[in-house]
């Protein structure tokens, strides 16, 4: 049986449980940062959210997000995902459940960290000079930026507010 809802219902549930899902991350918003910026740049779609766990898709990146509080809630995410060539997944837990249903391998370990200023941050290194990135350094982020290979989002990073680190006026690192 197909049940048709109006499109104002259907706009009204999606703000809602976007509203209950930035609830829940705030609570740790270091933590989940991640997920929030996607939030608040709306880019992504919430494919799973049960109050306790959650997959979010990041439709620039290609990225799903998932967090789960226990392996049965990871089983039921897994299964939502057909393909996908970057994951980030908030707890370990269910790292090998994540590569055998989805023939995936861990390529690199990540932990959040959240900078809320306007100004680089102050270093006491005098060789080393921290600035914020401007389209002059699209290319070079690029070429260096593990799993994106999307230029215009990574544009968007960079207008949105990258920080790079330069050592005798090279680029040697950005975030």
């Amino acid at each position: 049986m197909l049940i048709l809802a109006p499109i104002e219902f259907i706009i009204d549930f999606e703000v809602k449980l976007m509203e209950k899902l930035i609830e829940y991350l705030s609570k740790d918003k270091i933590f989940n940062s991640d997920v929030l910026e996607i939030l608040r740049r709306r880019s992504g779609d919430i494919m799973f959210f049960n109050g306790n766990s959650f997959l979010v898709h990041d439709k620039p990146s290609d990225i799903y997000y998932i967090s789960a509080k226990d392996m049965p809630d990871a089983e039921e995410i897994i299964g939502l995902i057909d393909k996908a060539n970057i994951l980030s997944t908030h707890e370990g837990f269910y790292n090998d459940l994540v590569c055998e249903k989805l023939g995936v391998s861990i390529e690199l370990e990540v932990y959040p960290a959240l900078y809320v200023k306007n100004e680089p941050p102050s270093i006491s290194n005098d060789s080393l000079q921290i600035r914020r990135l401007d389209s002059s350094h699209v290319d070079i982020v690029h070429e260096n930026y593990k799993g994106v290979d999307d230029i215009e989002y990574i544009r968007g990073r960079i207008e949105e507010g990258m920080y790079g680190a330069f050592k005798d006026g090279e680029m040697v690192g950005f975030v």
